[in-house]
């Protein structure tokens, strides 16, 4: 059975060259034993073959009765192949954007803890890469010039973690200068996000063990922790960080300030163990992803607003809005996009290469992020 794990905090002064993991970390008993290697490279002659570039319109094919004409058009601009490790070829699993960079996390569909991180500038060059061999990587957020993820280690008894590195934006690579992984004591790490000083994490277990939802500052020491049942992913909303429970059906809502005041709402029980489900929230509307029930919608206060499905064998399992435009990943089934402001409606479905399972997207500014695991990313330009 595969296992997940943790890293320690690393030091780096060359580029292209295999390093061994130490650690500065105060808890000597969390330190794996034998060193782990990672590799770091910004070799153009190595890393331009993966980007290629077009400008291609992507139709958007209308929904029946849709009373929303498309306001915007899509342009597909460049397409990111995932890397490999000793012939393995990884999958992308997460995507965030800072406007001059966006990166892209990655894990490996089999036994092996293999995993890696690519750095893409706003001109869409591919600039630095980052790949670990006993690491997969389950989500990816920036906070300033500091990246945080997190997943599993193979190198680790309890094998969630979570790590940070530095982008360095004068020579628009990764740094391992100063870098930091901390065990979180669990099977798996599934998702993160950031809000000022703090980081958010939500780790995954069996049902004997549960799961939760982890508050971290900036230098990845716990300052809060809270117990929540197959926890699949957190998010953002104002004063809140709002958590996904599958099994159980809910949205949990905490203070980012101190996870006090914790409230709940009632959602769709999400059975498929260890799947992907996310939230989005944008202006009054809390958006979630059902999975094989389909996309549902909530108020700021959690009440049921609608619920929307996308036909036999969909599975929603991303959502991302921003701008007003709310697009939908369903897995085999394809992209769809929908408005929230002045009403919520869907437009229509993507039209994108057939083959290729979404599990993940991110709309950010102009840009729309789409990721097909073994299949890499798209870029997509979204025109207003």
């Amino acid at each position: 059975m595969k296992r997940k794990l943790f890293l320690s905090t690393l030091m780096a002064t060359a580029l292209g060259v295999m390093l061994a993991v130490t650690s500065c970390s105060d808890n000597e008993s969390d330190l794996p034993e034998p060193a782990q290697e990672i590799e770091i490279t910004s070799d153009q002659e190595v890393l331009s073959d993966r980007v290629t570039l077009y400008d291609q319109v992507i139709t958007v094919e209308s929904e029946q009765g849709a009373r929303t004409a498309p306001d915007f058009s899509l342009r597909l601009k460049a397409k990111l192949t995932p890397p490999s490790i000793e012939g393995n070829l990884l999958q992308a699993t997460s995507i965030d954007d800072r406007k001059d960079f966006f990166v892209v996390g990655y894990n490996y569909r089999g036994n092996e803890y293999y995993g890696g991180l690519d750095l893409v500038n706003a001109d869409l060059k591919l600039k630095s890469q980052i790949l670990y061999a006993d690491a997969d990587i389950s989500d990816v957020v920036f906070n300033g010039d500091q990246l945080y993820f997190v997943g599993a280690s193979s190198s680790l008894d309890e094998p969630a973690f979570i790590e940070k590195v530095a982008i360095k934006p004068s020579s628009e690579t990764f740094s391992l200068d100063n870098n930091m992984r901390t065990s979180l004591g669990f099977y798996v790490a599934n998702s993160v996000t950031t809000s000022g000083g703090k980081v958010y994490a939500t780790v995954g277990d069996d049902k004997s063990r549960g799961g939760g939802l982890y508050s971290l500052d900036r230098n990845l020491d716990q300052v809060g922790y809270k117990k929540i049942d197959d926890a699949r992913w957190a998010a953002i909303h104002k004063s809140e960080v709002l958590v996904l429970s599958g099994e159980e059906g809910k949205v949990y809502a905490y203070q980012k300030e101190d996870l006090s005041d914790g409230r709940s709402f009632r959602h769709q029980s999400v059975s498929e163990p260890g799947s992907r489900v996310t939230i989005s929230c944008a202006g009054k509307y809390i958006f979630v992803a059902g999975g094989h029930q389909g996309l549902f919608v909530y108020n700021e206060e959690g009440d049921f607003v609608t619920k929307y499905s996308f036909g036999e064998g969909a599975y929603t399992n991303s959502v991302t809005a921003h701008r007003g435009l709310l697009f939908i990943s369903n897995g085999e089934a394809g992209v769809y996009v929908a408005s929230y402001d002045p009403f919520i409606e869907v437009i229509g479905k993507l039209g994108l290469e057939e083959g290729e399972s979404v599990n993940q997207i991110l709309y950010k500014e102009d840009m729309l992020y789409v990721s097909s695991g073994l299949g890499g990313v798209q870029m997509i330009q979204v025109v207003r």
